[in-house]
């Protein structure tokens, strides 16, 4: 029997603290040394098998906030990956989608970079978000 199973069933939201993580680098000062030639510290907010989040501030003006949210599908026939099943990996790949399109609805804006498709939604603040922002940022989790 082809049972049929939601992506909102199969996808619960991941539970990375973003608000806290956002909060603790926002206070603390920029490490000079870590801004590299780019001009900006960048700090992980959160990193999933699918996601990665990432926290860029400028040195020459470090209340400006840039949000970077890196999606990439994971290869699976990397040495040690699992095997997912088919559709486990479709609903994955849609559970991923919507929450692209879900920061695309609430300002940020969206490229595909390089050969891998990297997927890379960029959102650019003064201070810390609102916390609509910050609870949209929280990515599905993968299964």
């Amino acid at each position: 029997m082809n049972e049929k199973v939601s992506v909102d069933e199969v996808m619960p939201r991941f539970q990375c603290d973003i608000s806290s993580r956002l909060q603790e680098l926002v206070e603390s000062p920029l490490q000079l040394s870590e801004a590299g030639v780019s001009g900006y510290e960048e700090s992980v907010l959160c990193r999933t098998e699918w996601v990665e989040i990432l926290l860029l501030r400028s040195v020459e003006e470090p209340e400006i906030l840039r949000i970077e949210v890196e999606v990439l599908v994971p290869v699976a026939a990397q040495p040690g990956a699992h095997l997912v099943p088919q559709n486990i990996m479709r609903l994955n790949m849609v559970a991923h989608m919507k929450y692209l399109m879900k920061l695309l609805d609430i300002g940020f804006s969206l490229q595909v970079v390089g050969e891998e498709c990297l997927w890379v939604a960029t959102g650019q603040f003064t201070g810390i978000p609102n916390p609509e922002v910050v609870h949209a940022l929280a990515p599905p989790q993968a299964r």
